[in-house]
Order: structure tokens, then C-alpha cells, then sequence
């Protein structure tokens, strides 16, 4: 997936496909006129910069350029080249680029822009795909999945094909079940997404987590932004004036940082916790308002101000100011 885009990428070492998931459905098509073979192709998907870098050596040399979803067009730019130039074909039109040149593909349907809202966990393992797969580890899968699905377009939520296990991950979250929600996005992930992090209505691996179906109505970009949704869901939660830190914190996840997390048009917040507690919150007021918070039922009091408040006390927030609250206690 191409970041902060509805748009799939599908790579080869001289051939490009980009395909628009939502209910457009557009096509792009490029290739690359390289003598190949090409060594050490490789993709890498960068989700802090939202772009997806490919680089190889063909037969005249190295190169290296990158795909952007900008608002109104798909950019490749091309970082490094070998002196003559790059060819290319885009959609027919046979073009030499130099370094530091560009090429727009201009798009009939705008992006989105979305929060910049960031989850880890303190997993500082490399980000290999095939070993992520293989590790199958909440730690390295949510941030992941969090970040992509939070610079996707909204689409109509649905429950078609491997999205039908959205209904088992609601109604965890709803009951707080903090031991079965862990396994539950694993599956959906295993099933609902092939190559790196692509989503699909139907598992084409055949794992049989799912009854085998045929067929699948509506946008698999579903996938991505309300799997975000949940995602995000466990961490915080909003109810009247109640703000819910760690409703359904899985029991896998033992430490912690949400940054930026949009609550309110008036408020966003940071989150941290160890040993399934949290130990910081950072709240950013824009605007006067009244808050109470909905704690882990053993945390009884917290310190704001070198003051110990109650969790029973309202906190009255004002505009322009930040409330850092810590020593969480029983």
C-alpha cells in the first residue's frame, strides 16, 4: 500500500501496477526500461515519510526512486540513477528521467489527509516482513497496522468476506475481554492482508480460519481503517464526559506510548504505560471543558499539579494549557 492513500502497489523488477482500492477503482501502469536482470530489488514502505522507496542495480547501474500519494496526483520521484538517465514507460508515454526528477500521475479522485496519531510498543526488532509475518507478535503487527489504517480513506463499514470477523473483535472490545481480543486481531491479520499489509476480502491462502467463500462485496480498504478504529479503541475511549484510558489493553501488550490521540476538536492527548498500567498522561486543551477519567478498576487517585486528585474529581480543562497527570496509585 502506498501511504496516506487508497492505492495498492503491486512491484515487479520492470513492471508497476497501481491499483485504487476504494469504490473508483482506478489503474495505473507503468514499467521500468531497464536491462535486467535486476540485483537486490527491493521495496521498503516507509509509514513516518508515506512513501515506498524501490532501488536494484540493473545492467547500467544502480537506481533508486520513490512512489507519494499526494492529494492530487501519485509523484515518482527518482533519488539516484545511473548517468544517462532512467527510462521509463508511463502508460505509453516513453520518458528519460534524470536525477531529482519527477513524474505525476494526475488522479480524478483527491486523498484524504488524516491525524497523525502513533502507537509502539518498544519493539525495536528489524522490520523484515517475511520474519514479522513469521513472528506473528502484536508488538510488531499493531503499530504497523495502526499507522497505515489512520492515513487510509474511510470507507462504508462491512462485514463481507474476512471483514465478518470485525462482529468477534467488537464484541471483545465492548466486554473488555482483555485475554481473547489479542488473538482475535491475529487472525483477522492472517487472513485479511497478503504482502505487506494489502487487504483482502478474501484469504487467497486458504488457512481455514474462515469457511472458503467465493466472493466478497464492498472495499477491502475496510480492513485498514476500521481495523485502525479498533485498534485504537483499546487504547482510549470516549463516553459522555468520561475519557477511558486502557479499556481493553491486551494482555500481550505489557508497556506502551500512544502519541497525539485525537479525542475531542478540543482535545488530544499522549499515553503511557508499563507493567499494564499507565504511569503518564499528557492532555493538550484548545478549548474549556469538563472531563472525568475511566481508570483500570484498581487505580484509585492520580497527581496533577504536585496535587493528589481523586478519580472520582472532574478535571475542568482550559484552553492553550497542557495537563501532564502521573503517579497513578491504588
Amino acid at each position: 500500500m502506498l501511504p496516506s492513500s487508497s492505492w495498492k502497489l503491486r512491484a515487479y523488477p520492470t513492471r508497476f501496477e497501481l491499483e485504487n482500492l476504494g469504490v473508483e477503482r482506478e489503474k495505473i501502469l507503468f514499467s521500468l526500461e531497464a536491462q535486467g536482470p535486476i540485483q537486490g530489488y527491493t521495496l521498503m514502505q516507509d509509514l513516518e515519510r508515506d512513501f515506498v522507496r524501490i532501488y536494484g542495480t540493473a545492467k547500467d547501474g544502480y537506481f533508486s526512486f520513490r512512489l507519494t500519494a499526494e492529494p492530487d496526483a501519485i509523484v515518482l520521484f527518482l533519488e539516484r540513477c545511473p548517468e544517462g538517465g532512467l527510462p521509463f514507460s508511463f502508460q505509453g508515454e516513453k520518458k528519460v528521467l534524470k536525477r531529482k526528477e519527477s513524474y505525476a500521475f494526475p488522479l480524478v479522485h483527491k486523498q484524504l489527509v488524516h491525524p497523525h496519531e502513533k502507537i509502539h510498543f518498544g519493539c525495536h526488532k528489524k522490520q523484515d516482513w517475511t520474519l514479522i509475518r513469521r513472528r506473528l507478535s502484536l508488538e510488531e503487527i499493531l503499530p504497523l497496522w495502526f499507522a497505515l489504517g489512520r492515513k487510509c480513506p474511510k470507507e462504508d463499514l462491512h462485514y463481507e468476506g474476512t471483514a465478518v470477523l470485525f462482529k468477534e473483535c467488537e464484541t471483545a472490545i465492548e466486554a473488555q475481554d482483555r485475554t481473547q481480543i489479542g488473538s482475535l486481531l491475529l487472525q483477522l491479520f492472517q487472513i485479511g492482508f497478503g504482502g505487506m499489509l494489502t487487504p483482502r476480502l478474501l484469504d487467497t491462502d486458504f488457512q481455514g480460519i474462515l469457511p472458503p467463500q467465493k466472493k466478497a462485496q464492498g472495499s477491502p480498504l475496510i480492513l485498514l481503517s476500521h481495523g485502525a478504529d479498533l485498534i485504537r479503541m483499546l487504547f482510549l475511549g470516549a463516553e459522555g464526559d468520561y475519557l477511558k484510558v486502557l479499556p481493553c489493553l491486551p494482555v500481550e501488550l505489557h508497556s506502551g506510548r500512544a502519541e497525539n490521540l485525537q479525542v475531542s476538536e478540543h482535545l488530544n492527548l499522549d499515553l503511557d504505560w508499563s507493567k499494564k498500567t499507565v504511569r503518564r498522561l499528557t492532555l493538550r486543551s484548545s478549548g474549556e471543558q469538563l472531563w472525568k477519567l475511566k481508570l483500570q478498576k484498581d487505580l484509585k487517585s492520580f497527581r496533577l499539579d504536585g496535587k493528589r486528585i481523586q478519580i472520582e474529581e472532574s478535571l475542568q480543562l482550559e484552553a492553550g494549557k497542557t495537563y501532564i497527570l502521573d503517579r497513578f496509585e491504588k
